[in-house]
Order: structure tokens, then sequence, then C-alpha cells
């Protein structure tokens, strides 16, 4: 689940050359999965976020804490 996370977060937030393959991450990370694994994961947590992965995070909630405080 962390390295299809980690996945999801590189695809919303790197640019589209910068995003390694599901391949390139689970050789990597030497995980004990398959990248079909890692591909099925990911679209049961996009399925359970209703495809909104633009929900805010705690990081951000802290950035604009930070940004309003000074």
């Amino acid at each position: 689940m962390a390295l299809t996370s980690l996945s999801i977060a590189a695809k919303i937030t790197e640019e589209d050359e910068m995003v390694p393959s599901v391949h390139d991450l689970v050789v990597l990370s030497a995980a004990r999965c398959t990248s079909d694994d890692v591909v099925r994961m990911e679209r049961c947590i996009l399925n359970k976020l209703s495809w909104d992965v633009n929900l805010p995070t705690s990081l951000q909630f802290l950035q604009i804490v930070s940004i309003n405080q000074l």
C-alpha cells in the first residue's frame, strides 16, 4: 500500500517526464509484489477516494497556517 501511495503521489506532484514507472518503483524498492499488484491497489485506493486525489493534506494545512502567521 505504501508503494502504491508513493506512485499515486508521484503522478500527482511530479512532471510527466520525472515520474518513475511502476515497474521501476517495484524493482528499486525491492518490494515483494508485482507491478500488476501495485496497479490493482492503485485502482482500489482511487476508487475509495472517488478519484478525488486533490483532497487537502496535513502538510497543506501546515503550510497555510505557517504562511498566515508570517
